[in-house]
């Protein structure tokens, strides 16, 4: 096994790793899985698996294979048929639908190691509960052989709920080239994701009120789902100095970092934050809540976390836009934060991870061959 590239099937039935990030199903997902599978598949072989027509992008070195079939079934199917032709060493689905998927095809193939990526969580959300959603994705701890978490808050929910699964957490990456670092003086403040109940935009326009002296908030992400929501939001901020950009190709957002002087997440519930290492990478300070698993990632130094209340919130801003050396202390140590969550680091720590279950796990089990 040593000798030959460890076959890794990728299943990515939510969204595709190439698609336009910022609006509908396309968000951090696609970015962390382009990013990944272009690294890993240097040392392994790669078949990523997506719904679509075949799409003329491709990710670097690997097989981006696109099933055009609606149903979980059809897809799952699909899947099987080229199992049974390459002999996978290990799948990897990411996000719970993607979960549906892999646990029929573990059923077929017991022996198959399977590792799931949730992304999010349903259950722990605080806007939105979808309760059968919330049944598939303890379906999914329950079966699969091990989960990859980005943070450790999420790794010691799931263990304080399932002491019995198998955890490992290797936290997301970040392009330090491709988001460079860069000073700022200007009083814009950013908000970067898609306009979605779970991210807070109503907590972030209603603590407007409180800030003092003149500024700019520029919203960059398009709707989620609920069109009626992003209008609305649109419709309430109108009586601020707030400009939404809408969607915003992933390469030219560091331009947009770069002529801000902080990122601001008001989110109910992030899994990670991968905009917040993307900001942070250019040097820019990170604004949040302190009950989300955003303030681990972003660190004490790099960012001022506040209790979940309108009023602190804008005094955290207030205090970065009113100190500026503060505010470029902050910026600094957020880039030095960034780089020890840069890719190479990252991919690696994935790829040591999928050649210790092929050598330890899969031979203690059996193999899929």
């Amino acid at each position: 096994m040593e000798n030959k590239k460890v076959k890794i099937c990728i299943i990515s039935y939510h969204t595709s790793p190439v698609a336009s990030v910022g609006e509908g199903s396309s968000g951090g997902m696609s970015i962390f899985l382009s990013d990944l599978c272009k690294r890993i598949s240097k040392n392994m072989e790669v078949d990523i698996f997506c719904r679509g027509k075949e799409n003329e992008k491709n990710v670097d070195r690997c097989n981006l294979i696109y099933l055009n079939s609606m149903s979980l079934e059809e897809f799952q199917e699909k899947i099987i048929r080229f199992h049974v032709k390459k002999k996978y060493d290990i799948i990897h689905s990411h996000y719970w639908l993607s979960g549906i998927v892999a646990k029929r095809i573990k059923k077929l193939f017991p022996a198959l190691t399977w590792v799931h990526s949730f992304h999010t969580i349903e259950a722990l959300k605080r806007v939105t509960c979808d309760k059968d959603r919330i049944e598939k994705e303890k379906d999914i701890i329950h079966l699969c052989d091990f989960i990859v978490s980005p943070t450790y808050a999420e790794k010691r929910w799931i263990k304080e709920s399932y002491p019995e699964v198998s955890v490992q957490v290797i936290p997301h990456g970040v392009s330090n080239r491709d988001f460079p670092f860069g000073k700022d003086e200007s009083r814009n403040i950013l908000f970067v994701g898609r306009v979605d109940p779970v991210k807070g935009i109503e907590l972030l326009v209603e603590s407007l009120k409180f800030i003092k002296g003149d500024f700019v908030l520029n919203i960059v992400g398009g709707p989620s789902k609920d069109i009626a929501y992003y209008e609305n939001m649109k419709v309430n901020a109108s009586r601020y100095p707030v400009s939404f950009f809408g969607k915003m190709p992933h390469k030219e957002l560091y331009k947009i970092y770069q002529n801000s002087c902080m990122l601001v997440l008001p989110s109910y519930y992030e899994s990670f934050g991968l905009v917040a290492l993307e900001a942070m990478s250019c040097g820019r300070p990170v604004v949040g809540f302190s009950d989300t698993s955003l303030s681990k990632v972003v660190s004490k130094r790099a960012g001022i976390f506040v209790k979940r209340n309108t009023r602190e919130f804008a005094r955290a801003i207030n205090f970065l836009l009113n100190n500026k050396s503060k505010s470029y202390d902050f910026g600094k140590q957020a880039s030095k934060r960034a780089f020890a969550f840069n890719w190479e680091i990252t991919s690696r720590r994935y790829i040591e991870f999928y050649k210790k279950i092929v050598r330890e796990y899969t031979c203690n089990y059996g193999s899929s061959r």
